[in-house]
C-alpha cells in the first residue's frame, strides 16, 4: 500500500510539474510564435497547426512519465494567452467533429452491452452514478463567495463525458479495469449525461406566477 501510494503521489507531482513547466516555457514562446505565424498563415492553417502542438505536448507529457490528456489540457492552456484563440477555438471544434465521433465509437466498442444484465454491474454503476450526481452538486456550493444558483451550478456538472471515459479506458487497458467494470463506468456517465439535461430543464424552468394586475379604465 505504501509503495502504491508513493507511485500515485509520483504521477500527481508528475503531472503538476510537467503543467507549470510547460506553461512557464510556453508563456513565452507560444504567444510570439503565434504572432510571427499568423502573419503567413490563413484559413484553416493556424488551427492545424494549434492541433499539432497540442499532440506534441501531449507526446512529450507522457514521455516525462504523465498522460496524453494532461499534455492536451496543457497545451490548451498555452493557447489561452494567444490574440488568435477565439480562431484556434473555432477550427479546432470543427476538426472535433470529425474524431469525437470516432473515439466514442471507439469506446462504445469496448462496451459489452451483456454485461449490463449483471445485477453487480448494475449496482456498481448505480453506485458511481449516485456519487458522481452528489458530489458534483456539493462542489457547486463551494464558491461560497458566489450569490448565484449553486444548485444550478452543481447540476450542470453532472455529466461524465469523454474524460471519465478516458480514464476508464486507461484502465482497461491497463488491467486496473476488469470489462465488467469498465461497463460499470460506461454507465454512470451515460446515465450523468441524460440525468442533467433533465434536472436542469426542471431547474431553470420558468415558473408560473400569478397573472398581473390589471389597470383601472
Amino acid at each position: 500500500a505504501a509503495s502504491r501510494l508513493t507511485g500515485d503521489g509520483w504521477l500527481l507531482e508528475t503531472a503538476f510539474g510537467f503543467i507549470g513547466v510547460a506553461l512557464l516555457v510556453g508563456r513565452f514562446a507560444v504567444p510570439p510564435l503565434f504572432d510571427l505565424l499568423d502573419r503567413y498563415l490563413k484559413g484553416p492553417s493556424l488551427p492545424l497547426l494549434a492541433l499539432t502542438v497540442a499532440f506534441l505536448v501531449a507526446v512529450l507529457a507522457v514521455q516525462v512519465g504523465s498522460a496524453l490528456i494532461i499534455g492536451a489540457f496543457t497545451a490548451g492552456l498555452l493557447f489561452a494567452p494567444t490574440r488568435q484563440l477565439q480562431a484556434i477555438e473555432k477550427g479546432v471544434v470543427q476538426i472535433g467533429y470529425f474524431f469525437v465521433p470516432l473515439f466514442f465509437v471507439t469506446v462504445g466498442a469496448l462496451v459489452d452491452v451483456r454485461d449490463f444484465s449483471d445485477p453487480r454491474v448494475l449496482l456498481i454503476g448505480g453506485v458511481l452514478t449516485l456519487c458522481a450526481v452528489v458530489g458534483k452538486v456539493l462542489a457547486g456550493f463551494a464558491p461560497f463567495w458566489f450569490d448565484g444558483r449553486k444548485l444550478v451550478i452543481g447540476v450542470g456538472m453532472v455529466p461524465r463525458g469523454e474524460v471519465g471515459l478516458i480514464f476508464a479506458s486507461m484502465g482497461l487497458a491497463t488491467g486496473v479495469f476488469d470489462g465488467k467494470l469498465f461497463s460499470s463506468a460506461a454507465l454512470m456517465v451515460m446515465a450523468t449525461t441524460f440525468l442533467a439535461p433533465i434536472a436542469l430543464r426542471f431547474l431553470l424552468e420558468p415558473r408560473a406566477g400569478p397573472p398581473p394586475a390589471r389597470g383601472g379604465g
